[in-house]
């Protein structure tokens, strides 16, 4: 367990700060940055162990996470969010926005 837990992290901390400067960018503001914060300690995680677990030989998997993922915190958005017109496009833009850097990231390192 715990040769996961720098990988859990290093993902979790990158997805945020990707995230927050995505939705910041994008005009969201107050409450609902939290609930990105939150969005991510729950979905992040759980995304992040499963794709550890199956490996990446079975690399594939992580899309179907991650459409769960972009279901998860669009229903989310749509519940909580205070400001938000467009909950499942930013739910959308966030995730590409996060993976797409992420890879870049994986990259280099």
């Amino acid at each position: 367990m715990s040769d996961y837990l720098i990988p859990l992290a290093l993902s979790l901390g990158l997805t945020l700060i990707f995230e927050l400067v995505y939705s910041i960018c994008v005009g969201v503001r107050g409450r609902d940055v939290l609930l990105i914060v939150m969005m991510n300690v729950i979905t992040n995680p759980v995304t992040v162990f499963l794709t550890l677990m199956f490996g990446y030989k079975y690399r594939w998997i992580e899309y179907p996470l991650e459409v769960g993922v972009v279901v998860v915190e669009w229903l989310l958005l749509r519940r909580f969010a205070v400001n938000v017109n467009k909950p499942f496009w930013l739910a959308v833009g966030l995730n590409l926005f996060s993976y797409g850097a992420g890879l870049i990231v994986t990259a280099f390192i």
